[in-house]
């Protein structure tokens, strides 16, 4: 049975990664002299961030999750598209490729 924890991982990772490449491209347009948009997209995606993060830590805590799988989902969230790869990763474990584990 899946917890709600889990379930909500991919909704959590995919808000997070949305919001970083809005938060890049609101930077590069800012940069390169449009109005400043940075506010917003950085205050939603600072709080995406500490959702996922916290997540992340629960997991590891709840289901012994090993310490190398547990810093690889934390590290993924620092580049760009790497919490699309951490949704992937956490559903392919939990479909049955390989257990849990790091």
């Amino acid at each position: 049975m899946i917890d709600r924890l889990l379930e909500r991982f991919p909704v959590v990772a995919r808000v997070e990664g949305v919001s970083y490449l809005v938060l890049v491209a609101a930077t590069l347009l800012h940069r390169l002299g449009s109005v400043d948009l940075v506010a917003l997209p950085g205050f939603v995606h600072g709080v995406a961030f500490l959702a996922f993060a916290g997540l992340v830590v629960a997991l590891h805590q709840r289901h012994r999750w090993g310490v190398v799988l547990t810093v690889q989902l934390l590290a993924a969230s620092f580049v760009p598209f790497g919490a699309f790869w951490a949704d992937r990763r956490v559903a392919s474990e939990l479909a049955g490729a390989s257990p849990v584990s790091g």
